[in-house]
């Protein structure tokens, strides 16, 4: 059998190397699918981390521990971010992997003549029809200029933009607890 990158290559396939493209297809956009997964999981829990930990910090009358719990979680925020981070770029990797097997497949398709190049353009275009290239994702339209910033951002930007409104409420909830740590020192 040729070398499994020759037929990503190539645009002469049998069905053989037409269903191993597929099978590739496939399992990087089950890859993808997995790295979201972890993504969101490990979301979770950290967010679930920071309401306990904030909770449990304004629950004690202890600051010093209540400061400590706080700049640990800011430095859980800054690990948070390098994991999305490299999550995206998992998830980058398998995706492009995923379009260039989707690519091939097409070219092998337009090849036998089982859809017109000109049908295919036309169909990407057109809203009312599911289009042939699944990896264009149009945009939703909100309606609403509350909601327009964002609909024009990823979610990775939008992960990013989370995690720092996430450390300004920990910084604020940080000097607080440094602020009445101080009082208490002074009243003492």
């Amino acid at each position: 059998m040729e070398n499994k990158k020759q037929i990503l290559e190539t645009k002469d396939m049998d069905e053989k190397q037409a269903a191993f493209v597929m099978n590739f297809i496939n399992q990087n956009l089950m890859h993808a699918r997995h790295v979201e997964n972890e993504r969101l999981t490990f979301n979770s829990i950290y967010m679930a981390m920071i309401g306990g930990i904030l909770a449990f910090s304004f629950s004690i009358d202890i600051p010093l521990l209540s400061i400590f719990l706080i700049i640990t979680l800011l430095v859980l925020g800054r690990i948070a971010v390098a994991l999305t981070q490299r999550w995206d770029y998992v998830f980058d990797a398998h995706i492009n992997a995923a379009e260039r097997g989707y690519k091939i497949i097409e070219d092998y398709y337009l090849k036998w003549g089982l859809q017109d190049a000109e049908e295919v353009y036309n169909q990407s275009k057109d809203d009312t029809v599911i289009p042939i290239y699944p990896f264009r994702v149009k945009l939703p339209e909100t309606g609403s200029p509350l909601y327009e910033p964002f609909t024009n951002k990823r979610t990775r930007e939008l992960f990013m933009l989370f995690y720092r409104l996430i450390s300004l409420v920990l910084v604020v909830a940080l000097l607080y607890f440094i602020f009445h740590y101080v009082r208490t020192v002074d009243l003492v």
